[in-house]
């Protein structure tokens, strides 16, 4: 049986997927000042722009690993990502607590198979890291030529979280110290204590990993 392939959901239609990058005026001048202070180029994708294909069934009924291709087109040119499970980031007793002002205690369940890692089809030498969960998606991308990064658009701004994505290039980097805050590069950087997604996240609430 063929694999499944479906976008990413919670999209607009096949084909009407925007792209904006640096001065274009449809970002909304907050949005675009901020991206133009800390980028010199970048590209802002609608999520229905990614295609997810399934090369292996979820098994239910064991920890066995997923297998995903990922394909786009940003920068000038196209990727196609081919992803399995990282059983490697996490360790057997890995947990993660929510821990609220009274200090008691909330275990919440990580996905641990939403992250993944693999290369780009066809691009020797090269390695991805990426994080998928649900319409949210995230990748670190090191190949030869470059390294590229997409992210959330609303770990940089103040947008709503509705699937956009912003993709760059590491050396387009023009404030490190806005890109290296705590909401942004929460995996690529691997932190344990910035893995949980964004619906995860309380307000007076802190995280603990165990």
């Amino acid at each position: 049986k063929s694999p499944a392939t479906r976008r990413l959901p919670s999209c607009p239609p096949p084909g009407l997927a925007p792209e904006w990058g640096p001065g274009d005026p449809r970002l909304g001048e907050g949005t675009r000042k901020t991206l133009d202070s800390m980028l010199s180029d970048y590209e802002v994708l609608s999520v229905s722009g990614f295609q997810l294909h399934s090369v292996r069934k979820r098994d239910v009924h064991t920890q066995s690993n997923l297998e995903r291709l990922v394909s786009f087109r940003a920068l000038q040119r196209n990727f196609k990502l081919y992803l399995t499970t990282n059983t490697d980031l996490f360790t057997d007793d890995f947990k993660a607590v929510f821990v609220d002002k009274n200090g008691e205690e909330q275990k919440y369940n990580v996905s641990l198979q939403n992250y993944f890692i693999g290369h780009v089809v066809g691009e020797e030498n090269s390695h991805v890291q990426a994080h998928i969960d649900g319409d949210e998606f995230s990748a670190h991308i090191l190949m030869d030529e470059a390294e590229y990064n997409v992210e959330p658009l609303w770990r940089f701004t103040n947008s709503p979280v509705d699937g956009r994505l912003l993709v760059y290039r590491s050396q387009d980097i023009k404030n490190l110290s806005r890109i290296a805050s705590p909401e942004v590069c929460g995996y690529i950087h691997a932190e344990a204590d910035d893995l949980l997604p964004h619906s995860a996240r309380r307000q007076g609430e802190h995280k603990r990993i165990i």
